[in-house]
């Protein structure tokens, strides 16, 4: 208290702040994360209901509700009741489904974007998409391994009747009647291709879309068909084509590819041929990048292939042969010459041939084991090289024997 005014009249003044305080909007999510239930590829799980809660006594503005993350296109969301301006201690709620596409675990978010304190609120969302129907694709002895992005490869004489013919199985695990749809994405050199019945060369009608539309599969059963391909333009390197099993929706179940060579000439023109074999034919030479199968392998089985190195420089030479070796721990490799074990050189830099005279070749006996199961396929890549330039490359892959990736 400060005296004022004149002697003998003492007065006061008193001072008053006011403090206004602003209560940041509140809210919260339920259930902040969520896991759903295996679900079938083509399908979709039951909703799930997130609610989103003002817990404060101010409007909560919410600009938007959105999925997010890794694969927000394999959830649905819908009957989103959420306002722009949601009132205090009031709630609103979205529902989310999972409808995958593919097969495999997949994830996403859900986010409720505001101008909450905290915000935005993320839910984790994740799920499991279950295949229903496999595609397995078929070995010369008529043993199958998995597809799940397999591959199988035939060698074919460079002729213009030349043609392949690959087997694959459709099963349906699942105790209704279905039938599928089939897409072949091809690369490399052209072809002419066509999916049939097995023994038969009239291909299989087509929908609406130009895919193919498999006879009816049983529940429980399986069919086999063919893909005929036809290349149209042998002077290339490889035919390849990932063949696609969808449901009529679209959705994929699974996927294998089919590879056509062009059976190498015996004589190249093009530095250090190297040359791989399978089924009595040779791949490779001088055209780059192809490859070569042998029957699926069970653990324990053990598959045999040679590797051809020709010089056909203009003088004897020494060759220096590299292996890429597959990242694979179910596999194990072994590479000879004569009697000579070279695995330990191929696998720390590579292994230099004697000497080569002009036109001549040397080869080497390649052994590939499987070891174990829970693994699929697995691919060497053998090239030459002229100092640090490769020259040429070509590669032999081991399949998985089915039901035992």
């Amino acid at each position: 208290m400060v005296p004022t005014g004149g002697a003998g009249s003492p007065s006061t003044e008193s001072a008053r702040i006011v403090l206004t305080f602003q209560v940041p909007p509140e809210a919260a999510v339920s259930p902040t994360s969520w896991a759903f239930p295996g679900t079938e590829v083509g399908g979709q799980s039951s909703g799930k209901i997130f609610t989103f809660t003002n817990t404060g006594p101010v409007p909560v503005a919410v600009s938007s509700v959105q999925l997010g993350g890794e694969s927000p296109s394999q959830f649905v969301l819908s009957a989103n009741t959420c306002p722009a301006n949601l009132p205090a201690n009031n709630a609103c709620s979205v529902t989310v489904a999972f409808s995958p596409t593919s097969p495999g675990s997949k994830n996403a978010t859900l986010t409720f974007n505001s101008n909450a304190y905290g915000g935005p609120h993320v839910v984790g969302l994740s799920g499991m998409s279950v295949a229903t129907a496999l595609l397995s694709i078929r070995g010369p002895g008529k043993t199958y391994a998995e597809g799940h992005g397999n591959r199988q490869t035939l060698t074919i004489s460079k002729s213009t009747s030349a043609k392949a013919t690959f087997y694959f199985k459709v099963t349906n695990n699942v105790g209704i009647d279905r039938d599928y749809r089939i897409v072949a994405d091809g690369f490399g050199a052209a072809a002419d291709v066509s999916v049939t019945p097995e023994k038969k060369k009239t291909p299989l009608p087509l929908d609406a879309f130009g895919r193919w539309i498999t006879p009816t599969v049983p529940g429980g059963g399986s069919i086999t068909l063919a893909f005929r391909v036809d290349p149209t333009d042998l002077g290339q390197v490889t035919a390849r084509h990932i063949l696609r099993l969808l449901t009529p929706s679209g959705a994929e179940h699974d996927n294998a590819a089919f590879e056509t060579n062009v059976q190498a000439p015996s004589k190249g023109t093009d530095g250090y041929g190297l040359y791989v074999k399978s089924a009595g034919k040779y791949a490779g030479g001088d055209l780059n990048g192809q490859t070569v199968t042998q029957e699926p392998a069970a653990t324990g089985d053990t598959l045999k292939y040679t590797v051809r190195v020709r010089n056909d420089s203009a003088a004897a030479q020494s060759v220096l042969v590299k292996v890429q070796a597959a990242s694979n721990l179910c596999w194990s490799i072994s590479v000879k010459y004569k009697k000579a074990d070279l695995t330990s050189a191929f696998l720390t830099g590579g292994y230099t041939t004697p000497s080569i005279k002009k036109g001549g070749s040397l080869s080497l006996a390649v052994a590939v084991t499987r070891l174990s199961d829970g693994c699929g396929a697995a691919t060497w890549e053998f090239s030459t090289w002229d100092g640090p330039t490769k020259v040429h490359y070509s590669s032999i892959l081991a399949n998985a024997l089915a039901g035992t990736e």
